[in-house]
């Protein structure tokens, strides 16, 4: 559970990245090719709802939860979880 942790703080950061960094681009691009078709199989649609449910989760854990507070959420997860589902076909 630890490494999964980890793994999945690595992502985010990536995600969030993604705008900036060619470096996490790339590795985005690789994650997705994991995650996609060729790899585990998710599909964009896959991808959206993982947000959704990822959004449900922090409304749900965060006291200070607010519509501005998604709205940053979506800002910053918008590129890279673009990247993902391009290669995820």
């Amino acid at each position: 559970m630890k490494r999964q942790k980890k793994m999945l703080h690595a992502s985010f950061l990536c995600i969030m990245m993604a705008t900036f960094s060619n470096e996490a681009q790339s590795h985005i691009e690789q994650l997705g090719d994991r995650h996609g078709k060729n790899g585990l199989g998710l599909t964009a649609k896959d991808m959206d709802i993982w947000f959704e449910c990822l959004l449900a989760s922090v409304s749900q854990c965060d006291p200070k939860y607010t519509p501005q507070v998604e709205y940053a959420w979506r800002q910053c997860f918008t590129f890279g979880l673009s990247l993902m589902k391009e290669r995820c076909g």
